[in-house]
């Protein structure tokens, strides 16, 4: 008769110090962002986020249209739409292009992606993480460790909407109504000639 038994993993001999690890470790990514997100703010007036160390930063500018009551003279929310600025938004974008592709002795550029993803345009930023050199303590080093910064817009400001055709939309809980069928055709966009050096 055989018997199987398994062995518990050996109980880990100082816990407090892989803790503090962990809490190094996320303290150079917080303060590695925190960082990018300054210099970006003070080289090309892009606007700080709210949460220091976010991720995912909306870039589109535009703001709400709507319409006013013929009867009353009064605004109409119920119509609001969102509209959006498209050349204020890819000049954004350029200057967060302009300055990841920006690069000095000690720093080099930084890896960049363009994503055409079924609702957002994203320009993805690949930020090294520094890691201290243990043979030169005060200058970092980028080993390999990254972040991605993403920085979205709506689609419509990389793509453009072509109407293909119409679909009917049985009736459910609502009337039964015709839509539009769409396709988006996606330059890929050339940031770096699309704002001056004197606006960026």
């Amino acid at each position: 008769m055989t018997t199987n038994t398994t062995t518990s993993p050996a109980p880990n001999p100082n816990p407090t110090a892989e803790f503090q690890e962990r809490v190094a470790s996320s303290r150079k990514r917080f303060d590695a962002i925190v960082a990018w997100h300054l210099s970006l703010y003070l080289d090309k007036s892009i606007e700080l986020p709210y949460t220091p160390d976010v991720t995912y930063i909306n870039m589109t500018v535009g703001e709400y249209k709507y319409d006013t009551d013929p009867d009353s003279g009064l605004i109409d929310y119920s119509t609001g739409k969102y509209v959006v600025d498209e050349d204020a938004t890819v000049q954004n974008l350029s200057k967060v292009v302009k300055f990841a592709r920006s690069h000095t002795p000690t720093k080099p550029p930084y890896e960049i992606e363009k994503d055409y993803g079924d609702s957002n345009f994203t320009i993805k930023v690949k930020l090294p993480i520094p890691e201290p050199d243990p043979n030169y303590p005060d200058n970092p080093t980028y080993p390999g460790n990254y972040v991605t910064l993403n920085y979205y817009a709506n689609r419509e400001v990389a793509c453009t909407k072509k109407v293909v055709g119409t679909k009917l939309i049985p009736a459910q809980h609502i009337p039964e109504k015709v839509e539009e069928v769409v396709e988006w055709e996606c330059q890929k966009l050339s940031f770096l000639g699309l704002a001056s050096d004197t606006e960026v």
